[in-house]
């Protein structure tokens, strides 16, 4: 019903709106303006107008490929389209639309009110003026902009990735389901990494490294947290909070570490430190970081770091992912991370950038 659609959608901006009264960042004329400035339509003519549509459907090829051909329909030669899409490549997406050159990604973080970052993907075909225009766009609603290399999970995506797939890789070795969400947010991240996996979707974690199997071809080493997710996907049907079961069971709007994760992977009998793990959980985001630097997905220290901290919460106490190696001392980075690669595997392999960017 479209009326419903219209009226909650305007009622969430508007409670959205009475929080930074609450807050005193915007005063009750302020939120008038807005709430007046505010249209909502179920027709893609109404674009006709505009000079930027940016789509936020489901995650989905078709889907968005419809929505584009139909809102290009109706915009200008001189309006540019953007797809928030998080894993779908832009140049794939792009091949849809009628003008690629005006086709790009934006990608909002949830949530994209308080989240400062935004990340800007060009395809293959995004022109520089289109990419400019996106940049001055996301300053203009007082966002920080991040330019990224069309690559799979792109950048913040890709790196997150590597921290619940370090956390699902601890169950998997016999560690405390608890212990594991615990040490997460004790070094500083703002979920634990079952949880998080949890809420992106069991199937989406495992994309993003059928993702990377994919790019890399005969070079690409599965991670050991693949056979757990496709345990817990093709055997058990645990999906995430999506289908309401996942490493968490849901009852209602509480949710608890599923019993049954004892029964599948059960507790074993280990020596690491705390500190150890939380090391690792660190250290793999840190490690996939330098290569995104390495294959010029991200172009920037400081770009990485900001994109880091305001992107997926990596400890802001730790100034960002390149940043914790000064922090840590880049020999006893290296000398750490050669013991992890030993005891655990090649994707502790710090790559060959690192001597530069220390």
């Amino acid at each position: 019903n479209k009326l419903l659609q219209d009226a909650l959608g305007k009622y969430l901006v508007e409670e959205k709106l009475d929080q930074e009264i609450l807050r005193g960042a915007i005063q009750e004329v302020q939120k008038n303006h807005y709430l007046d400035r505010l249209s909502t339509t179920d027709t893609s003519k109404d674009f006709e107008t505009c000079d930027l549509v940016i789509e936020a459907v489901f995650e989905n090829k078709m889907v968005k490929e419809k929505v584009t051909r139909e809102a290009e329909q109706f915009i200008d030669e001189y309006a540019f389209f953007a797809t928030n899409t998080t894993s779908i490549p832009i140049t794939e997406l792009g091949r849809s639309s009628s003008r690629p050159e005006n086709y790009i990604g934006l990608h909002f973080f949830h949530p994209a009110d308080t989240v400062p970052v935004v990340e800007i993907v060009r395809g293959a075909q995004t022109s520089d003026e289109t990419t400019a225009r996106a940049f001055d766009f996301v300053r203009y609603i007082g966002k920080t902009p991040i330019i990224v290399k069309d690559d799979w999970g792109f950048y913040a995506a890709r790196v997150r990735n590597t921290y619940i797939l370090e956390g699902i890789t601890l169950l998997q070795e016999g560690y405390a389901p608890a212990l594991i969400e615990n040490l997460g947010r004790q070094v500083g991240m703002p979920k634990g990494a079952l949880e998080w996996a949890d809420e992106l979707g069991l199937d989406m974690v495992l994309k993003y490294e059928q993702q990377a199997a994919a790019h890399y071809g005969p070079k690409y080493i599965q991670h050991p947290a693949v056979s757990v997710l496709q345990i817990m996907i093709d055997e058990l049907g645990r999906y995430g909070a999506r289908k309401k079961a996942g490493f968490y069971e849901y009852d209602g709007d509480t949710k608890s570490l599923w019993i049954g994760l004892a029964k599948q992977f059960p507790k074993q009998i280990t020596k690491a430190t705390n500190e150890t793990l939380q090391d690792r959980f660190l250290f793999a985001q840190v490690i996939e970081a330098i290569w995104c630097m390495q294959e010029k997905v991200i172009f920037s220290k400081a770009a990485a770091n900001l994109g880091s901290i305001y992107g997926w919460g990596f400890p802001a106490y730790k100034g960002g992912v390149l940043q914790y190696i000064t922090d840590y001392g880049p020999k006893l980075f290296i000398q750490r991370s050669q013991q992890f690669q030993k005891d655990f595997g090649q994707r502790f392999q710090v790559p060959k950038l690192f001597h530069k960017l220390v």
